[in-house]
This record gives structure tokens, C-alpha cells and sequence, in this order.
């Protein structure tokens, strides 16, 4: 915007001139200035929209994201048990000492019991221990450190052949 200050050395302006001029040029400036304030109010309006539809977003994917970690845990936990049960099954079948037996189908059946009230029921409900789940995110952090070191050594034997 021109500056309406006139030069004090022009003597050819009218002071009433003047003061139309200062006038003008102050209500150009309240103009802009509302002009601003209702682009500014109307940005923050849709950048706190914005913000309430991600929070919104957020919460619903984390609680998606949580529910899928939850079931992945208990799965892994029921894989873990279930192979435990079977190999306890083939000492049973090969053959142990009688009052090794009677042990072996305890764990058979105290492992049975955690599965179906633990693990089973877990995966229905979505309501799991959150201490279990803590400590089995441990167990499974390191039971996935143990698999890559695996996949990596089998992926070295292929690249040898």
C-alpha cells in the first residue's frame, strides 16, 4: 500500500485532502485486517477439524493395532503350548517310567486347562491379563530374535548352493 504521509516540503496539498487521504488508507487497513481475521478464524477451524478427525483416526487404528499385537501374542503363546503338548504326548506314547507318566499327563492337562481358559478364551473376548501380556511380549521379542537369526543363516545356506 502507497504510503499516505504526504511530504511535509509539498506545499500544493489540501489538509481536508489529506485527511481523506489518512482516512482511506486506515479503513483499506481495518479491511485487510478483518480480511485476515476471518481467513485466520476460518484456518483454525479446519486445522482443529482436522485435528479432532486424526485423533479420531489415530485411536481407532491404535486400538486395531493393539488388539492385532494381543492376538498375535496369544497366538504365539497357544503355538508355543500346543507343541509343548505334543511333545509330551510322544514321550508318554514312546514310553516313560510310570512315576514320570503320571507328571507328564499333569503338564498335559494343566497345559490343556491354560489354553482353553487362558489363551482361548483371551482371543474370544479380547480381555487378556495385562501382566501375561507384558511378560509374553518379552518371551515373543525374543523368540522372534531367535527365528530371524534362523531365516538368516537358512537365506546364507541358499546363497552358498
Amino acid at each position: 500500500m502507497p504510503n499516505p504521509i504526504p511530504d511535509k516540503e509539498d506545499k500544493k496539498i489540501n489538509p481536508g485532502e489529506e485527511l481523506k487521504k489518512l482516512k482511506k488508507h486506515l479503513k483499506n487497513l481495518i479491511v485487510k485486517r478483518k480480511e485476515m481475521d476471518r481467513e485466520f478464524s476460518d484456518k483454525l477451524k479446519e486445522l482443529k477439524r482436522q485435528t479432532e478427525e486424526n485423533e479420531k483416526w489415530f485411536k481407532k487404528e491404535w486400538e486395531k493395532y493393539e488388539k492385532l499385537w494381543i492376538q498375535s501374542i496369544l497366538w504365539w503363546d497357544y503355538l508355543r503350548k500346543e507343541t509343548e503338548i505334543i511333545r509330551l504326548k510322544g514321550e508318554v506314547k514312546t514310553g516313560i517310567l510310570p512315576s514320570e507318566r503320571e507328571k507328564t499327563l499333569d503338564k498335559i492337562q494343566n497345559l490343556n486347562t491354560y489354553n482353553k481358559e487362558v489363551i482361548e478364551k483371551g482371543l474370544r473376548t479380547g480381555k487378556v491379563d495385562s501382566k501375561l501380556i507384558d511378560g509374553l511380549k518379552d518371551e515373543l521379542d525374543e523368540w522372534l530374535k531367535e527365528e530371524e537369526k534362523k531365516d538368516e543363516i537358512k537365506q546364507g545356506d541358499k546363497s552358498i548352493k
